[in-house]
Formats: C-alpha cells, sequence, structure tokens
C-alpha cells in the first residue's frame, strides 16, 4: 500500500479494514465460482460436486482464490491512504475496494480468454466439472496464478 504520514494505529486500522475488504472480494470470487458451475451444470451445485470428491473442482477454486488474492493485492499500488480517521481514509477504502473488484473481473477475463488460447481443444466442463481430470484443472489454476502474478508485478 502507499502510505502517508500516520501512527502505528492508524495504520494497523487500515491494514485491518483492507483486510476485511479483501475477504469481500474473495467472497465475491467464491460466489462467482458458484454460480458459473451452477450455469454449466444444470442442476448440480458446487457444494455437492466436492462433497462427493471432485478434487479437480477444489485445485481449478483454489487457483482461482490465490490469482484473485494477487490481482487484488495489486490495488494497494493504485491507491494512497490517507492518514487520520477522515473522509479522505475512508475514501481511499472505498477506492481500493472498487480497484480490488476491478482487478479480479480483469482476472476472470483474462484467464478466460487465456484457457480458451492455451486449452483450445478441450471442453473445460466435461474434463474438470464431469471427469474430474485434475490436470487441466492444474492448467486453469495455473492460468489464474500467473495472471494474478503479472498483475502483482505490473500494478504492484
Amino acid at each position: 500500500m502507499n502510505w502517508q504520514d500516520g501512527g502505528l494505529g492508524l495504520g494497523l486500522l487500515a491494514v485491518a479494514v483492507v483486510f476485511l475488504l479483501s475477504q469481500v472480494v474473495v467472497l465475491a470470487a467464491t460466489r462467482m465460482r458458484f454460480a458459473i458451475f451452477a450455469r454449466r451444470n444444470e442442476g448440480r451445485s458446487w457444494q455437492d460436486a466436492i462433497r462427493q470428491g471432485n478434487v479437480a473442482l477444489g485445485i481449478r477454486y483454489a487457483g482461482h482464490l490465490i490469482g484473485t488474492a494477487l490481482a487484488s493485492s495489486s490495488a494497494g499500488g493504485l491507491v494512497t491512504f490517507g492518514s487520520g480517521i477522515s473522509i479522505t481514509a475512508w475514501g481511499s477504502y472505498l477506492l481500493w475496494l472498487v480497484w480490488a473488484l476491478v482487478l479480479a473481473a480483469a482476472l476472470l477475463l483474462l484467464s478466460m480468454l487465456a484457457q480458451r488460447v492455451i486449452l483450445s481443444k478441450v471442453d473445460l466442463v466435461e474434463e474438470v466439472d464431469q471427469q474430474q481430470n485434475a490436470g487441466v484443472a492444474f492448467v486453469e489454476a495455473t492460468v489464474f496464478v500467473s495472471i494474478g502474478i503479472l498483475f502483482r508485478v505490473i500494478i504492484g
């Protein structure tokens, strides 16, 4: 995060607030993963598939969450946190959340595009969701994490 002058207590408050906001971003990514699975697999839920032992879904999910965490943490490089408990500080938190959500959405879109290129001849729904192909899931997870790392390197 980019910081202006502020005391230790205010710095810890900022870290705590951004941590809580990051959990909102991770929750949004989780809900998106559930919605994508439900849309692709009519009548099935992601939770039931995990309960039935679909490790490949868990691998894909882990990659998506790690990539989302990396991408959203890049938002700190785009926001300067004001000091003190003020409208400026709360505006910084809101701006961080907006950037984190934008970067998480960009991660999802770029990952989908990369997967279409890298796994062009692979039916991802069939391979991961139904056949539980962990190899294909690892490739998907790697795409998510790689793009998240690129965001961290490029944005900060």
